[in-house]
């Protein structure tokens, strides 16, 4: 399970891995349809996903013409999407002021825990990884200052970040 554009490393992994003269051929197989991976003759194969597909592979021991088979699905999900909410819907607070921003992610929990990492302004805001953010801005020099905040959710699986779709 991974998310749409994830990196998918397969591996040919045979029970006695001292055989020689084996020869490998990568498929794919889409809607009834077997397609054969040009250039994927190893034990390894290494692509990049945007739809769930079907992948197998045929081992062949030359010197025998013994010949191994396996397939595996890799399902590809949606991205995560997040939106954010602010603690008291005042957007304007005092100089040291203090208010709570939530996170809500929205994924398929198959694909792991979420991380999330928070911006203020554009930049990175350190050890900040949960769903929750509290902050007591500061003015510069006395001044009006507008702060930004902004949220990316990663997930374990592979290709898994959310694109930032809300920010207060």
């Amino acid at each position: 399970d991974i998310c749409v554009g994830g990196e998918v490393p397969l591996f040919a992994n045979l029970g006695d891995c001292n055989v020689a003269n084996l020869i490998y051929q990568w498929y794919t197989l889409n809607n009834g349809t077997v397609d054969t991976i040009p250039g994927a003759t190893g034990s390894t194969y290494t692509t990049t996903l945007d739809t769930t597909t079907t992948f197998f592979v045929n081992l062949i021991q030359t010197t025998s013409s013994c010949l191994s088979y396996s397939e595996i699905t890799i399902t590809v999900h949606d991205d995560p999407t997040v939106s954010l909410a602010i603690s008291d819907e005042d957007t304007i607070i005092c100089d040291g002021g203090q208010f709570t921003l939530t996170a809500t992610a929205y994924y398929d929990t198959i694909l792991g825990a979420a991380t999330y990492t928070w911006y203020r302004n554009g930049i990175m805001i350190e050890n900040a990884t949960g769903n929750v953010l509290t902050e007591s801005p500061l003015t510069v020099d006395g001044d009006v200052t507008e702060y930004t905040y902004e949220v990316i959710v990663t997930l374990e699986a592979s290709g898994c970040q959310s694109i930032v779709t809300d920010s207060s």
